[in-house]
C-alpha cells in the first residue's frame, strides 16, 4: 500500500510539473490568476473577484480538475465535477460561480492559443429567491408611523435572548433614516459606515442629489447618485 502511494504522489507531482505538461488545467490557471491579477493592478476588475475565484479554484475546482489537460475538459466533466458537489446542496447560484471560473481559465486558454475552441457549458439556471420587499401601501404606512412615534416620544426596547437591554426613543431621525436609505441605492450595511466625507453634494441645473461612496463596500466599490428626496432629510 505504501509503495502505491508513493508512486501515486510521484506521478501525481510528475503531473504537476508545469514546464513538462504546461496545458494542464492547473498550470492554466496559474496563468489565468497572472493575467487577472494584472488586470486588478491596472484598475480593470476589482480585486474581491481575483479573491473569490482563487477561493474557488483552491477549495473545489483544482482538486477535480488539477492534473487533466484542458483539451480533455468537456460538457460532461464539469457534470462529473458538480456531481462531486452534491452532498453540499450548494445553491445554483454558488455552482454556477464554480461553473464561471471554470469558464475564465478555458477562456483565458482560448485567448492564448491553448485551446482550439470551448466546450459548452452546462445551464444549471438560478435559484428563484427574489429579497423580501414593501409595496406603496406597506412603504406609506412605514413612513406614517414612523412620523407618529417620534410626535409621541415613544420609547422602544432592544432585546437580547429576551432582556431588554436599551431603551431606545423614536425621533424625527428614524423617519429621515428610512428616506435617506431607500433613495440612495445603497447597501444599508454600507449606510451605517458613512460619514460626512463620504457623500458631496452635486448639482446639475435644476437636478440635485448626493453623490456617495461608502468606504467599505460589500460588493463593487463605487459611487451611488441618489434621487432627489435623500437631499432634505441628510442636510
Amino acid at each position: 500500500t505504501k509503495a502505491k502511494q508513493l508512486f501515486d504522489s510521484v506521478r501525481l507531482a510528475d503531473r504537476l510539473d508545469q514546464q513538462k505538461h504546461p496545458h494542464t488545467f492547473s498550470a492554466a490557471a496559474r496563468k489565468f490568476l497572472q493575467h487577472q491579477g494584472t488586470l486588478v493592478k491596472v484598475g480593470d476588475i476589482d480585486s474581491r473577484n481575483q479573491n473569490e475565484d482563487q477561493k474557488k479554484l483552491d477549495k473545489d475546482v483544482l482538486p477535480f480538475f488539477r492534473t487533466m489537460d484542458v483539451s480533455q475538459i468537456t460538457k460532461q466533466t464539469i457534470n462529473e465535477f458538480l456531481a462531486s458537489l452534491a452532498d453540499r446542496k450548494l445553491s445554483k447560484s454558488t455552482r454556477n460561480k464554480h461553473v464561471g471560473v471554470i469558464r475564465k481559465v478555458l477562456k483565458y486558454c482560448s485567448d492564448a492559443g491553448i485551446l482550439k475552441s470551448l466546450p459548452t457549458f452546462p445551464s444549471i439556471g438560478q435559484d428563484a429567491n427574489p429579497r423580501a420587499w414593501f409595496d406603496r401601501n406597506e412603504y406609506r404606512k412605514l413612513r406614517q408611523t414612523a412620523q407618529s412615534y417620534a410626535k409621541q416620544g415613544y420609547v422602544g426596547h432592544a432585546y437580547v435572548k429576551g432582556k431588554s437591554v436599551r431603551r431606545l426613543v423614536y425621533s424625527d431621525e428614524l423617519f429621515d433614516f428610512l428616506i435617506f436609505s431607500v433613495n440612495v441605492f445603497v447597501r444599508i450595511s454600507d449606510i451605517k459606515l458613512l460619514q460626512n466625507k463620504h457623500i458631496k453634494l452635486i448639482k446639475s441645473g435644476e437636478n440635485v442629489g448626493l453623490a456617495i461612496r461608502p468606504p467599505e463596500s460589500k460588493t463593487v466599490d463605487r459611487t451611488s447618485i441618489s434621487m432627489r428626496a435623500a437631499v432634505p432629510v441628510y442636510d
